[in-house]
């Protein structure tokens, strides 16, 4: 299957290492990027809003299936052990009234990855339809 994810088209890579480092440092930074945008938030209780399901959304878009969910589940695995990178610093929320919205990153990055590999985001009708769909 021929991945049309947007980071292919603008990341050429000559080699297969070239190819590994690539998507590593993809990972790393869309988990960085992620962790950052999850702190920009309206404080509710008892879920606040915040700009992480805008990176998750631009994460699945840019990246495709396979690097958007190895992202998100990278951020969810560094939550997990206790790195603060969950909504106002907190870690291991996975069970708790936010845990729901943390699973629902990796379905929606899935969603969208999918959606980018087959083309969605040639058209900004199909790119619209898909990101409405995900954050529903």
């Amino acid at each position: 299957m021929k991945q049309n994810a947007l980071i292919n088209n603008i990341v050429k890579i000559e080699t297969k290492e070239k190819e590994i480092l690539r998507n590593v440092l993809l990972v790393f930074g869309g988990t960085v990027f992620l962790s950052i945008l999850a702190q920009i938030l309206i404080p509710l209780k008892p879920v606040p809003i915040t700009l992480g399901s805008f990176a998750v959304t631009l994460i699945g878009l840019l990246y495709g299936r396979k690097l958007a969910t190895a992202t998100i589940l990278s951020y969810v695995a560094a939550g997990t052990a206790g790195i603060p990178v969950f909504a106002n610093f907190k870690t291991g929320v996975l069970f708790s009234p936010s845990g729901g919205y943390v699973f629902g990153y990796i379905v929606a990055a899935i969603f969208l990855g999918y959606l980018a590999d087959k083309g969605f985001t040639k058209s900004y009708a199909k790119t619209i339809l898909a990101l409405i769909i995900a954050n529903v």
